[in-house]
């Protein structure tokens, strides 16, 4: 790859997604690089823990947007409200999207679950 090549791809759109749940669409993007790294600062405590609490509410607010792009919310906490059994068919639907991202979630809080017992 040269250096043109890889400003193109630079250059591409993050890939987005639809989803339907009880007859509504959702649209779900993939995370830029820095939109990744604002997640994992945003769900880490001082000590660089997982704080389990914020996940699933900051992917969302990171991957949840309207149909030209624009997140749906601006504040992970605005979705507190949100009726849980949506809040999880959503994240299932972003995790894997997530690529990368998902996966380090997922092997951590297996390691947190083994630890706890």
């Amino acid at each position: 790859m040269n250096k043109e090549q890889f400003k193109a791809l630079l250059a591409k759109p993050v890939s987005t997604k639809q989803v339907e749940y009880e007859g509504q669409v959702f649209h779900i993007k993939s995370m830029t690089e820095r939109e990744g790294v604002e997640y994992e600062l945003a769900i880490s405590n001082k000590d660089g823990d997982i704080d389990w609490s914020k996940a699933r509410r900051a992917m969302l607010a990171a991957m949840l947007v309207d149909d030209q792009g624009n997140k749906l919310v601006d504040n992970p906490d605005e979705l507190g409200s949100m009726e849980l059994a949506l809040a999880e068919f959503l994240w299932s639907e972003c995790r894997p999207f997530a690529r990368g991202k998902a996966k380090e979630v997922d092997d951590l809080r297996k390691k947190s679950e083994e630890v706890q017992g």
